[in-house]
């Protein structure tokens, strides 16, 4: 009597079929989608593909591997190893999102300055926390097998390593590290001048208002008022006596915005905008290209994307020099860029995400100022008299 052989000691031979999951695979990875201003960007709809269609896909692929390796039925197996990769991939992002807000606190360095140790860590945590969520899965398709724990290891840890061979690519080339690759990143603002203006900010901790040198000296609270609103700025505000009152919008709540320190200086960037809408209908700040009219050969430029990769363009005169950004999957709403103003013809003040940075715009240098949103730039103090004004002309 013929008796059929277990799934275990049956050989499998579908090349073919393997071949093709690799093609569909790699095709889907690399679809990238063109990101329009109300679309989100490329590596924005990859992550969301993978997350609901990707993972049926990368299941399916490793199902064949492990079939074929451990010379299973490719249907249970494939069965079996999306569900592992939903599990994995559900469970993983948010663990990678933790980790990503956390690294620059373990190094005791800004965020700016950790930006390569965040990519590292996030990715190796995630092909941890895959390796071990999808361990116990592998083992289920061969748990009657002896030794069936330590046999299913190393298939487990090998589909992942062919698949994140795959993925590790496809992500970096969709999303945008030039801010790490491209820009000089110093460990303090020592190119800023004058190094004695004043910077006012709101404080992301406390939402209160601070004010701090241009060279990172003299952290002082300046109003104890509460701005706790995430996308709250500061902008300054031209009174009816002359000088500008230093004023805060509050977009979430939709509020006009209110006068945080009256007279405070006599000139201070930015002000408040009257090119497109007036605050509160500001919240993302983005200074479009079009704004820039007529501007002379040797003033340098910035202004903010609205998504996370588009970061910051950076123009001198009428053309666009260059462009910095960092976009990776696992911060959630990845690092934004906004309120970008120049407060000289080469240097200007930015935030990304709750931190304040000064850019020299020719030589491509950044330095964190301090943590803090909404950053206003004093250019005249009223108590100084013309003093920091004249200073800022002539640096630059």
């Amino acid at each position: 009597m013929h008796t059929r052989k277990p799934p275990l000691d049956r050989p499998m031979a579908f090349g073919p079929a393997c071949n093709c999951a690799f093609v569909l695979v790699a095709a889907i990875l690399l679809m990238a989608v063109p990101a329009w201003a109300n679309a989100g960007t490329p590596l924005m709809w990859l992550t969301m593909g993978h997350l609901f269609l990707g993972n049926l896909l990368i299941g399916l692929l490793e199902g064949l591997i492990l079939a074929k390796w451990l010379k299973l039925h490719p249907t249970r197996a494939i069965v079996v190893m999306i569900l592992a990769n939903y599990a994995s991939c559900w469970a993983g992002f948010p663990i990678a999102a933790e980790i990503s807000a956390h690294v620059p606190g373990w190094l005791g360095a800004p965020a700016l300055r950790a930006m390569v140790w965040i990519l590292i860590a996030c990715f190796a945590v995630f092909i941890i926390v895959t390796i071990l969520i999808e361990w116990p899965f592998v083992w289920f398709l061969i748990r009657k097998s002896p030794r069936a724990v330590s046999r299913s290891f190393p298939p487990c840890v090998g589909v992942q390593l062919i698949s994140y061979a795959m993925l590790v690519p496809v992500y970096l080339m969709t999303g945008s590290v030039s801010l790490a690759m491209n820009a000089h990143i110093e460990p303090a603002p020592t190119f800023a001048t004058p190094a004695s203006a004043w910077v006012y900010f709101i404080d992301p901790d406390s939402g209160q208002l601070f004010r701090i040198r241009l060279d990172g000296s003299q952290r002082e609270s300046v109003a104890t008022t509460t701005y706790s609103d995430r996308d709250a700025r500061l902008f300054a505000n031209r009174n009816d006596f002359g000088s500008l009152d230093l004023c805060c919008v509050m977009p979430e709540k939709n509020t006009p915005p209110v006068v945080a320190i009256p007279a405070f200086a006599r000139a201070a960037i930015p002000l408040r905008n009257e090119r497109f809408s007036r605050e509160p209908d500001t919240w993302s700040n983005v200074e479009f290209r079009n704004s820039w009219i007529n501007p002379p050969p040797d003033q340098w430029y910035i202004r903010c994307g609205f998504w996370p990769g588009s970061g910051i363009m950076v123009a001198n005169g009428s053309r666009e020099a260059y462009s910095l950004s960092f976009e990776q999957p696992f911060s959630p709403g990845g690092w934004i860029f906004r309120n970008a103003a120049m407060y000289s013809k080469k240097q200007g003040v930015f935030q990304l995400d709750d931190e304040i940075v000064l850019i020299d715009a020719p030589t491509r240098r950044l330095a964190v100022l301090t943590r803090g949103r909404g950053p206003v730039v004093v250019l005249e103090s009223i108590k100084e008299n013309s003093t920091t004004r004249s200073t800022v002309q002539e640096a630059n």
